[in-house]
């Protein structure tokens, strides 16, 4: 879009309809996915952002608060606006002791890719965002916040002549990379939303993502399974989950689960690749009583056992490599807990070194179309 040197105010469904808008898991290509509910339609066009359907928020009572953290939401355009407003509220945090208010509810802002600033979204009187003051239209990217809800309700542009969706276009026709797991993928504890491994991973190989891991949970049950193996125009699953069926009482539904989950998606979707990440490292694994530390162990080792075999099996049948697996404790060891904030969950640095070692692993798993 052309305009004379001008003011555009854009509300959300605007910005739905105009393109701008991605990493919602119902909304794909401009356009809701079949299958949504009309209710689930009504609240997103209304700005209220669900990654889970309505079906599952009322099956899992977990979901009902997670459902609301747009974690891999981003609004993007491409302007030569100098600066903006932007009018947004987000939802009540939960205090964690672990991670700020700052880190779980901001939005960042990136210029070409690269960091600018971050804010904490108001409603009231919201400041003005100066960007870069010259005539190049520049790709601007708002990150949602990973741990908390953001209703975005209008953006306000000035001094732009000019605004159109991303350029160049995403690789792999915009399909993307969907990912299941649990806080690590959701985010935890990143100090702001766009240094998430998954977003590190799309802003380098510039590709979509849309991410469905679920703080605390990522449990494996057989209908998440269903809902994630919905997405047809995936081009890749990377999968990351069991750390939250270590418990006790979970004793055996991580062996009860974790095949059919993949077969699930791989039968819905035989020709989209997948990627199992193992169970890093934990503090836990040092410092607890010895018959824990050896039951982590096992469910570590089953992990591996179970993604091998997937692998082996289903790369065979193909002749080619379409599965693959990554050691969780190749990325976080048990020398490399300094790269946690917690023991558990990565810091910046961790979320880095997430990404440099999936990096290629995905690029040898979609080869030519992540490479240029």
């Amino acid at each position: 879009m052309d305009m004379q040197q001008s003011t555009l105010e854009l509300n959300w469904t605007q910005l739905l309809e105009q393109g701008y808008v991605f990493g919602i898991p119902s909304f794909f290509n401009h356009k809701f996915l079949s299958g949504t509910s009309r209710k689930d339609m009504n609240l997103i066009k209304r700005g209220i952002i669900h990654r889970f359907p309505q079906r599952l928020r009322y099956q899992f009572s977990y979901l009902r608060e997670r459902s609301i953290c747009t974690s891999g939401v981003r609004v993007e355009f491409v302007s030569d606006a100098k600066s903006m407003q932007i009018i947004s509220r987000l939802s009540k945090l939960k205090h964690r002791e672990n991670y700020s208010n700052m880190a779980q509810g901001c939005v960042d802002i990136l210029i070409d890719g690269k960091f600018w600033m971050n804010f904490y979204p108001k409603w009231d009187n919201p400041e003005r965002i100066y960007l870069i003051d010259d005539a190049t239209p520049h790709r601007i990217t708002l990150v949602f916040p990973n741990y908390a809800g953001l209703r975005l309700h209008r953006l306000i542009l000035h001094n732009l002549s000019s605004i159109s969706q991303k350029t160049p276009s995403f690789l792999l026709e915009n399909r993307p990379i969907v990912y299941y797991g649990s806080s690590i993928t959701q985010g935890g504890c990143a100090s702001r939303p766009a240094l998430a491994y998954s977003h590190r991973l799309s802003e380098t190989f510039c590709i979509n993502y849309v991410n469905l891991a679920i703080s605390g949970n990522a449990r494996g049950e057989h209908a998440l399974a269903d809902y994630i193996a919905s997405f047809s125009h995936a081009a890749l699953f990377i999968l990351d989950w069991g750390a939250n069926l270590l418990n006790y009482k979970d004793i055996d539904l991580l062996e009860q689960r974790y095949e059919n989950f993949w077969r699930v998606i791989h039968t819905k979707n035989p020709d989209t690749p997948i990627l199992f990440v193992g169970m890093q490292n934990f503090s836990f694994d040092l410092s607890s009583e010895p018959n824990f530390r050896k039951y982590v162990q096992e469910k570590r080792d089953f992990v591996k056992k179970k993604a091998l075999a997937a692998c082996n099996e289903v790369n065979q049948q193909k002749e080619q490599k379409i599965f693959d697996f990554i050691e969780g404790t190749s990325i976080i060891s048990a020398s490399s807990l300094d790269l946690t904030i917690d023991g558990v969950h990565p810091s910046d640095m961790g979320h880095r070194t997430y990404a440099e070692l999936l990096e290629w692993k995905i690029i040898d798993l979609l080869g030519n179309h992540v490479k240029g």
